[in-house]
């Protein structure tokens, strides 16, 4: 990967739910279904946001020892997610406003990529069916559909690898995210951490995982990186 020069931000990795597109109705809607499909009872959309953002096996654990049910159906609720979710995710997610906007400028600056617990094939088809793909010419990484319970921090890893990323140049990148376990993972690998407050995660949740900079709105963001 070309350097970016010898100041600035050299690779941003986003986090994708949350910070770049809105899947909070599409991810409940799919969970819902899931939940019904096994004769489970569904939970109001309000009460599945917190469910949004870990990797899957991480939060549908919770999921089912907070509604009393049998930890294990999670491979089968997993699955049933997944089916519901190829089919919400084209219909109900939605960009954040300004993001395109801040993706254009920033990809003046640094290179750009996503950085998901969202299984790789959805978080490519969701990037690709926004029309986003032009401004992560650095990629979109995400764990292998049999690898629900990968943690952020071995995803970042492996994108920076791919990256070629030296260690030594860590601290040249940001991850940005709007969850708790975004900014841990950033910080796990040394890069700066960008807490997003429009995503699900609120400022105090941001603030306690050690995030570097919070930022309220895209425009924001703009202004932060050099």
């Amino acid at each position: 990967m070309a350097d970016t020069g010898t100041a600035g931000w050299r690779v941003i990795c986003f986090d994708l739910d949350g910070c770049l597109v809105d899947s909070s109705v599409a991810i409940a809607t799919a969970i819902n279904a899931a939940l019904d499909d096994l004769g489970l009872p569904e939970e109001a959309e309000a009460r599945l946001y917190r469910f949004i953002g870990p990797p899957l096996e991480a939060a549908f654990s919770e999921l089912l020892e907070s509604i009393g049910a049998d930890i294990e159906l999670m491979p089968a609720l997993i699955e049933r997610y997944r089916k519901h979710y190829r089919i919400a995710s084209r219909e109900l997610t939605l960009i954040f406003a300004g993001i395109e906007p801040m993706l254009h400028a920033l990809s003046r600056r640094a290179h750009l990529a996503v950085v998901t617990t969202k299984a790789q094939p959805y978080a490519d088809n969701i990037i690709l069916g926004l029309g986003l793909s032009p401004y992560f010419q650095a990629g979109v990484f995400g764990p292998d559909l049999d690898a629900t319970g990968e943690p952020k921090d071995v995803t970042l890893a492996r994108a920076l690898r791919t990256l070629q990323i030296k260690p030594e140049d860590q601290a040249r990148c940001a991850m940005v995210g709007d969850r708790a376990h975004d900014i841990e993972a950033g910080a796990t690998l040394g890069l700066i951490t960008v807490g997003v407050t429009w995503g699900i995660g609120s400022r105090a949740e941001l603030g306690a995982a050690g995030a570097d900079h919070l930022v309220d709105t895209p425009a924001d963001l703009v202004e932060l990186v050099p």
